[in-house]
């Protein structure tokens, strides 16, 4: 995966966190219909791939009306990750693209 830091520039990445499904999901139906993407990429680690998997299904039903939204590519993987105590242990990770028709 692309660290967050160089990963922000790119406007058609979405980090899953703490916010609410629906503010992710409209999120990236605005980055589609008014921005003009032709692709989104969503990502998510632990204990937030559900909710990736919940914003994409979200994006895909009810805001993709007029122009339908696919899932392109998804990659599911692990990442290493320090601890706070400085051990490093591996996470889960998952990308899914989607592109609109």
């Amino acid at each position: 995966m692309v660290n967050k830091t160089s990963a922000k520039k790119q406007k058609n990445i979405t980090f899953i966190g703490t916010k609410s499904i629906n503010e992710y999901a409209r999120g990236i139906a605005t980055q589609f219909t008014h921005k003009q993407e032709k692709e989104m990429i969503i990502k998510a680690r632990g204990n937030n791939m559900e909710k990736a998997i919940q914003v994409c299904e979200l994006v895909k039903e009810k805001f993709s009306k007029e122009k339908p939204v696919i899932i392109k590519d998804a990659k599911i993987e692990k990442e290493k990750v320090a601890s706070k105590e400085g051990e490093e242990r591996l996470i889960q990770t998952i990308e899914i693209k989607l592109k609109q028709k």
